[in-house]
């Protein structure tokens, strides 16, 4: 097998591993990796999702910013890693990378409802019933969405 070969093995089996739920064995996969392979963007967003999902947030988001760094776009990656920082508290980071997913995809539902968290943790309801009304204009069957934006009305 040559490296190619090699190497679509090694990403397949992490993906088996991700999809496994067998989140810290593909930690130890992907740090068993070669040593260029462990720099390309695939393997380090892989490898961020799986400490994301061990809650290793500061793990992840070294991960995230390594696949960042010629990615600006990567809307999902940006997504992963604002959720790390808001699990972190990191609140201005958070927001940022919501944001600038926003700019990306306006419509995508779950970063209306993830600023609107952020707004309502912050005690800024306005804005946080601003982002619910949207996420809800997007999703109208979420009832979380829904609940949230009620408490806020009373």
């Amino acid at each position: 097998m040559g490296e190619s070969g090699e190497y679509d093995a090694f990403i397949e089996k992490a993906g088996n591993l991700i999809d496994s739920k067998k989140f810290d064995e593909a930690i130890e996969h992907f740090l068993s990796a070669k040593a260029d392979w462990q720099e390309m963007k695939r393997v380090q967003a892989d490898l961020a999702y799986a400490y994301f999902y061990t809650d290793q947030f500061r793990k992840a988001i070294l991960c995230f910013n390594k696949v960042l760094k010629d990615v600006e776009s990567a809307e999902n990656i940006r997504f992963m890693r604002g959720l790390s920082f808001d699990r972190l508290d990191d609140i201005p980071s958070a927001l940022s990378d919501y944001l600038q997913v926003l700019k990306l995809n306006p419509r995508a539902k779950s970063v209306h409802r993830n600023i609107g968290f952020l707004y309502e943790s912050m005690g800024d309801h306005e804005k946080a019933k601003s982002y619910y009304k949207k996420a809800l204009e997007l999703d109208e069957d979420d009832p979380g969405v829904r609940q949230r934006l009620a408490d806020l009305d009373v």
